[in-house]
């Protein structure tokens, strides 16, 4: 998957971190819990985002259309309403649409694996 759909890095964060607060994977949540922070997001956009709270506070008009696209990939299933589908398609296009369902689908299965193999976060 190329990035360019996401035009900051903290965009990508944040579609990863929709898909984290439906799987509740606790090591893909720690792992972008640091990564947000380090990509320009503050501590508490990340808990925001990572317990699927919206709206969050602070962020750019297209970093909330790509969290809530994200979220609401993530919580259908890939099934979202025309009104949203049709809203996102404007601001990223069909491509830009169909990446971050590809961003949201692949943290949701890495989520599962790593949920599977009873993967915690580092102890601190």
């Amino acid at each position: 998957m190329t990035t360019a759909t996401f035009s900051a890095r903290s965009e990508r964060e944040l579609a990863i971190l929709a898909a984290v607060s439906v799987t509740k994977s606790e090591f893909v949540e720690y792992a972008h819990h640091k990564i947000g922070i380090a990509q320009g997001l503050t501590q508490a956009q990340v808990e925001h985002a990572s317990s699927g709270r919206v709206p969050i506070e602070g962020l750019s008009d297209r970093e909330e259309s790509i969290y809530e696209l994200s979220l609401s990939l993530a919580r259908g299933f890939g099934i979202i309403d025309d009104k949203q589908f049709e809203s996102a398609v404007a601001l990223l296009g069909r491509e830009g649409v169909s990446q971050v369902a590809q961003l949201v689908g692949g943290y949701i299965l890495v989520s599962l694996l790593v949920n599977v193999g009873d993967v915690r976060a580092p102890q601190s």
